[in-house]
């Protein structure tokens, strides 16, 4: 009898625990899918992958100046190769290329060196410099200019009229005009030194720089807006002052 009472009580267990799993079944059949979209296939990305892909290609196409040559000045080596490699990637596919000079007078001997085999050859120079970028302390490596004091002489001395690009470290700078403020660095240009209250940024810009850049350097997107920007400001004014001397040639004529 006891037999038959355990093998009652075992059964009706079973019993149970059938009707509990379809209980189970049935709600999970009944239920909202958790993913009412069908899943990402290649050929048709999720939004945000997709967004990615277009700020990318915005990026790199928005950038539209090829063959450049570009001297980064740092006395620090690291932060030279930090600048070149952030540059690198915005200018993916466009050939520029980049000197590296530690002082501010190896950038004068150098500029200086180009205009003297212009000079002799009367033609331009093998390598044509378009962009400097010129750090503000470069005691480190025994210089003895100052950024703004090299800026000065490119333009005065040197009459260098590509792009300058003055660089400073934000950690280390007082009264900072934030034009551009973004995570990553504060970026102001010609038009700010109006609004100036003796920054680093503005001392750069009145010695003759196009930009000033705060270190760290900004995201990908700003420092292209601020190239794209700067490099046809510069190829308007050169059309600008060619335009001018054929005037004055047909003139003479």
């Amino acid at each position: 009898g006891e037999l038959m009472n355990n093998h009652d009580n075992l059964s009706s267990l079973l019993h149970s625990a059938s009707m509990f799993k379809q209980r189970i079944e049935s709600s999970n059949s009944n239920a909202p899918s958790s993913s009412s979209s069908p899943p990402s296939s290649p050929s048709s990305p999720s939004a945000s992958s997709s967004s990615f892909s277009s700020s990318i290609l915005q990026t790199h196409h928005r950038l539209t100046f090829y063959n450049l040559t570009c001297i980064i000045t740092d006395d620090i080596k690291l932060v030279r190769i930090m600048i070149k490699n952030k540059l690198l990637s915005i200018t993916e596919g466009l050939n520029w290329s980049f000197v590296e000079c530690k002082t501010g007078e190896e950038t004068l001997q150098l500029i200086n060196q180009h205009k003297s085999e212009q000079k002799q050859n009367n033609k331009s120079p093998k390598v044509k410099v378009d962009i400097i970028i010129m750090d503000e302390n470069m005691e480190g490596e025994g210089g003895e200019l100052k950024g703004t004091e090299t800026i000065l002489k490119l333009r005065k001395e040197c009459h260098f009229d590509g792009v300058i690009i003055g660089t400073f470290d934000e950690a280390h700078s007082k009264n900072n005009v934030n034009h551009i403020n973004n995570q990553n660095g504060v970026n102001v240009n010609q038009n700010d030194i109006e609004d100036d209250d003796g920054s680093i940024q503005g001392e750069q810009l009145r010695s003759g720089a196009n930009l000033s850049w705060s270190k760290p350097l900004a995201s990908d997107n700003v420092l292209v807006e601020d190239l794209e920007y700067i490099l046809n400001e510069q190829a308007f004014s050169y059309h600008d002052n060619n335009s001018d001397d054929d005037d004055d040639d047909d003139e003479s004529s």
